[in-house]
């Protein structure tokens, strides 16, 4: 009797198909009862499938992967240089040595005449399949003449679906499994060259005690995934809301009712304009209909459930973390209550038998009982969704039984399963919508009203159940009465954190993870205390976590942006299809970050930096802020004094053993750490104590006498001092507005770190636009005013001992040698040690007119060529608390490097954030062109590399795709070359936005970036800068694009995009940008 060799994935599996194969009649066995993890074993005859022939069957499983990949011994010591585990072995060895997997497999097959494979139907179960027949089939009966190994697939545990499966058994994928294979050894490979290399630096510099952890990792995966939190995190800390204005009417009827009416436009950004309109309203007095409408119209029913979906549900609806739901969800497909979890089908197929589907939901609760009504009248056809080739969608197989009652958790997964299934097979929600239109001097106002026609599925789901809202019968022509108009005043909200869900759509949307190894990645980063969740279930980033995102941003942003595991995981799927070589793939993927872990060594101390800033390992200057209190001495940051700790808690029904919001590890022990991330990285938005100086020793207006003692004039009362006098030039008057000072402004983050210039002249508390060019060359000598600011522990109030006018106008001399000093925060590179002093030189003003912004019309940018220096504190004594009075010494001035190419011309506006933003924000590295080309003929890539070219003052750029520029001759017209005799679209040409007449007014309200500039250009014709498209082929596959500007000879990029229309758009808003334009 021939015999044949079963392997599931799981012992729990191996059991249910043993019996639905055996009909019950298996005897269950243990292949090695010495083992404490020995695997089971089912035996029983029947016949083969294909033959009829009677077989001896024998079903045993796994525990999962049998191998597992790992360095070769040598390469397994961390004092290896990181470089070499791009290139060194790797080895497959048991995944666990006491279990002996394999041992107990081959012991199982041994002598077996064919190999049945039951593993799970996705691609890591393939790749089980070839651990599996490494193990067995050595051992098999040699039989060449015939196949020896079948795969078995299957997507429910249902007696149906395993005997059909049974007798269509296939050939295990080797391209999917090899697929796994690339994944495995990338991750292996990348992640721990650089968590070694971060780990070894970190921990050398800062120790273990500072740091707080082992490990400081990097996964290919996990850090974008991390990624996409902290960007929404500093997307709402630094949003500054913006008011708009809405027109509420309101109207009475004739049969005495009041009715509000909804403005068409919903709302404005003038409130003149708003204003207007009222008026205008209560001028007209009645009103009369101009249109009555009633569309029908339908609210589409779900797609079937696909993996994605389910997750995405969990947690919004039952608050379970991905990790968790999808072990629930497992466990219920085990125990055969639904089908294989883990499918991206959303469509159902059409074999698919609805009404067995629908009897087993069938019951005495709510849910059951609209199944049996579903039965009678199901709807014909069935939801749009898509076929991906893999399992079916995710559907219940049989009612809950009472052990599962009694798990809440698990039943009420299992119910929201069959409600969303119950949801998609039912009819769509239709509805009657009504509205009555309103026209008043070209504005248009309506009643709008909903009568549910039918409900549809809203009825399963009754968070989506439309309410029915009735409107009063009006005709065309007839008249309401205007009862009142008002504007009313409301604020643009902020974003908010993430949520688990967000954070699903967003790692799908940009190709992070399948939809197996999602739930992996979220967990990773709670495990890692990278994040943590709020009581309303948001993700908050750590400090820790920012710092690492921050780092790697301020030295190469692929590392943490989402483009390159994307095309990776593109590439996966191409070795899955057979369409490329596992080895080219692997190969090219590892050239591309071992260039990338090259420049992050040679340049790690611009990471270094940025986390030591954040994460206070190098002491930065206080910041006396808004609502801070008093600082201790020994702290490196602010302390709060009336804040209690909060107890470490864990939600055991997410399964995050991390840290609550309030609490965490190393010195962050209450929630002040969002201000102290803020005071580590914003320029100071308090003001510093400034010195009792007499009145006596300021110059009039008229007088001359230095700029600086002029704006400290405006602060306080002056302290006797030299005053230096300064050349009699034409004076220039500059208005001086008070600073925009709210709690929302205050709390809002600081630019990018890549500049290092975040400058508010806190003497004059205005918000005077201060920009800073390049680094000069190394140690010159000059002369200048410098103006100490000691870091020690003082928290002062603003300085308005003399209140500053909103008229009141400030002499400046623009040749004046004796500039103002201003304090600010220091770069972190130069931060030695908190109680040393910082000043900053500033050796030239200069005050052209600059892009116009609402309300500073007539505040000119202040440009400054500037550097910095640390100065030795003087002796104070502890009795004094006084700031060193302004005085003018030599002093030599250190080079330090910054990325940041030497040409480039970096400017940072302290302007109310919603009303202007730069114009162009410089990366910290230029892209390199690293060309891939396709090698005709047998379809291996090929790669060259150019190296950057260096000028002897800029930091080389970091490696990335690349490709040789070409011009695209109306891509973007009118954004191509053009007559520049024209007025230009740049900021810094000698005709700024208000010399143009009209453009003022010219409004971009909701319109596309390219349209607005087409009809700019069009109507005030003006020639727009040098657009270059630069194509950058990467896998051949899939083909990236960049774009960069040329704006009056100064090159603004170059800037990434997915796709030429994004370039387009993008160049579009950067020209808005320039204009001064608020461009969303």
């Amino acid at each position: 009797m021939r015999e044949v060799l079963m392997v599931a994935e799981k012992p729990n599996l191996a059991q249910t198909i043993s019996g639905l194969l055996s009909n019950d009649s298996a005897r269950k066995g243990c292949i090695d009862r010495r083992l404490s993890k020995g695997l089971p074993l089912y035996e029983w005859s029947g016949p083969w499938p294909a033959t009829g022939e009677l077989v001896h069957y024998k079903m045993t499983s796994t525990y999962g992967h049998v191998c597992q990949i790992d360095f070769e011994p040598l390469a397994q010591d961390w004092n290896v240089d990181p470089e070499q585990l791009f290139s060194c072995g790797i080895v497959k060895k048991e995944r666990d040595e006491q279990a002996r997997v394999s041992q107990q497999l081959a012991s199982a097959g041994r002598h077996a005449d064919f190999l049945v494979l039951w593993l799970d139907c996705d691609k890591e179960g393939e790749n089980i399949c070839f651990e599996v027949m490494d193990a067995v089939v050595p051992v098999m009966n040699s039989r060449p003449e015939m196949q020896r190994v079948y795969r078995a697939l299957f997507s429910a545990l249902t007696e149906a679906d395993v005997k059909d499966a049974f007798h269509q058994l296939r050939t295990p994928n080797h391209n999917e499994s090899l697929s796994v294979d690339a994944r495995m050894e990338l991750d292996l490979r990348i992640g721990c060259a650089f968590t070694r290399f971060q780990t070894k630096t970190l921990k050398k510099k800062y120790g273990r005690e500072t740091l707080n952890t082992d490990t400081v990792p990097y996964g290919p995966c996990q850090t974008p995934t991390l990624s996409f939190c902290v960007e929404r995190y500093k997307s709402m800390r630094s949003f500054v809301g913006q008011p708009y204005f809405r027109v509420n009417v309101a109207v009475l009827l004739p049969d005495g009712s009041l009715v509000p009416l909804e403005w068409k436009r919903k709302r404005t950004f003038d409130s003149r304009e708003a204003q207007s309109i009222v008026q205008r309203v209560l001028q007209a007095h009645n009103l009369c209909v101009s249109d009555v409408r009633a569309e029908e119209r339908r609210k589409g029913r779900p797609s079937a459930l696909n993996t994605v979906q389910m997750l995405r549900l969990a947690s919004s609806q039952l608050r379970m973390s991905p990790n968790h739901t999808m072990e629930l969800a497992e466990r219920l497909y085990m125990e055969g209550f639904i089908s294989y979890p883990r499918t991206e089908t959303t469509q159902y197929p059409n074999s698919f038998d609805r009404l067995s589907t629908l009897s087993s939901i069938t019951g005495r609760d709510e849910l059951g009982q609209y199944a049996e009504r579903l039965i009678y009248d199901m709807p014909s056809g069935g939801p749009s969704g898509q076929d991906r080739g893999d399992h079916p969608p995710i559907v219940p197989l049989k009612r809950a039984s009472p052990k599962l009652m009694n798990d809440n958790r698990a039943y009420g997964l299992y119910q929201l399963i069959c409600a969303n299934v119950l949801a998609s097979l039912s009819a769509d929600c239709t509805y009657l919508e009504k509205t009555v239109s309103f026209d008043v001097a070209g504005e248009r106002f309506q009643m709008e009203g909903i009568e549910v026609l039918d409900e549809g599925f809203t009825e399963v789901l009754k968070h989506l159940k439309m309410r029915s809202r009735n409107i009063p019968r009006l005709n065309i022509g007839n008249y309401v009465t205007v009862k009142s108009a008002q504007v009313k005043e409301e604020v643009t909200k902020a974003p908010e954190l993430l949520t688990e869900s967000d954070l699903i759509d967003l790692m799908e949307k940009h190709g992070i993870g399948t939809d197996a190894s999602i739930p992996v990645h979220i967990q990773s980063v709670f495990k890692r205390n990278f994040v943590t969740l709020t009581e309303d279930r948001r993700i908050l980033p750590t400090p820790m976590g920012i710092a690492m995102i921050d780092g790697y941003n301020a030295l190469d942003d692929d590392l943490s942006k989402p483009q390159i595991r994307s095309t990776l995981e593109k590439d996966l799927t191409l070795i899955a299809e057979g369409k490329a070589r596992k080895e080219d793939i692997v190969a090219h993927v590892l050239q591309i970050y071992k260039d990338k872990f090259r420049y992050l060594r040679d340049h790690f101390d611009i990471m270094d930096k940025s986390i030591a800033s954040i994460l206070h390992f190098q002491p930065a200057i206080p910041l006396p802020v808004t609502q801070s209190a008093p600082r201790n001495p020994q702290a490196s940051r602010f302390e709060s004094p009336a804040r209690p700790l909060v107890k470490r808690r864990s939600d055991p029904g997410t399964l995050y053993d991390g840290p609550s919001p309030k609490h965490f590890k190393s010195s962050f022990r209450d929630e002040s750490w969002h201000r102290d991330y803020d005071n580590a990285n914003t320029a100071p938005l308090g003001s510093v104590q400034l010195p009792v100086i007499a009145t006596s020793a300021v110059a009039s207006s008229g007088e001359s006498s230095s700029l600086t003692q002029r704006l400290l004039a405006l602060s306080g009362t002056v302290h006797s001092a030299p005053v230096h006098p300064a050349p009699v030039q034409q004076n220039i008057p500059m208005t001086v507005l008070p600073q925009f000072r709210t709690p929302a402004v205050a709390s809002r983050m600081a630019p990018p770190a890549t500049n290092p210039f975040a400058v508010l002249l806190e003497s004059v508390n205005t918000p005077v636009r201060l920009g800073f060019r390049a680094q000069p060359p190394p140690t010159p000598t000059v002369e200048s005013d410098v103006l100490r600011a000691k870091s020690v522990n003082r928290v002062v109030e603003n300085p308005a001992s003399v209140p500053v006018a909103r008229s009141q106008e400030v002499t400046v001399s623009p040749a004046d040698s004796s500039t103002p000093a201003i304090p600010v925060r220091a770069d972190p590179g130069l931060q030695k040690l908190m109680d040393r002093d910082w000043s900053i030189d500033v050796t030239s003003i200069s005050l052209p007119t600059g892009p116009e912004v609402p309300g500073l019309e007539n505040v000119p940018s202040v440009f400054a060529d500037s550097s910095w220096s640390a100065v030795e504190p003087p002796e104070v004594k502890p009795e004094i608390d006084e700031i060193p009075v302004v005085k003018q010494e030599i002093l030599e001035i250190p080079y330090h490097p910054h990325p940041v190419e030497q040409e480039v011309k970096q400017e940072i506006y302290e302007v109310p954030h919603n009303q202007w933003q730069p114009p162009y924000q410089q990366q910290a590295r230029p892209s390199v062109f690293c060309p891939v080309r396709a090698r005709p003929g047998n379809g291996q890539l090929q790669r060259t590399f150019r190296p950057p070219q260096g000028d002897g003052y800029s930091t080389p750029p970091a490696p990335s795709y690349g490709g040789q520029p070409f011009h695209v001759p109306g891509a973007l017209h009118p954004l191509m070359s053009g007559n520049t005799r024209s007025p230009s679209l740049s900021a810094n040409n000698s005709k700024p936005r208000s010399a143009i007449p009209g453009l003022e007014k010219f409004s971009i309200q909701g319109k596309d970036p390219v349209q607005a500039i087409h009809e700019m250009c069009a109507k005030f014709k003006l020639a727009g800068p040098s657009f270059d498209l630069i194509e950058e082929s990467g896998p051949p596959h899939l083909r990236q694009f960049s774009y960069q500007l040329v704006v009056d000879g100064t090159r603004y990029g170059p800037f990434r995009s997915g796709n030429k229309k994004e370039c387009m758009k993008g160049a579009a808003k950067i020209c808005l940008s320039a204009l001064g334009f608020n461009v969303a």
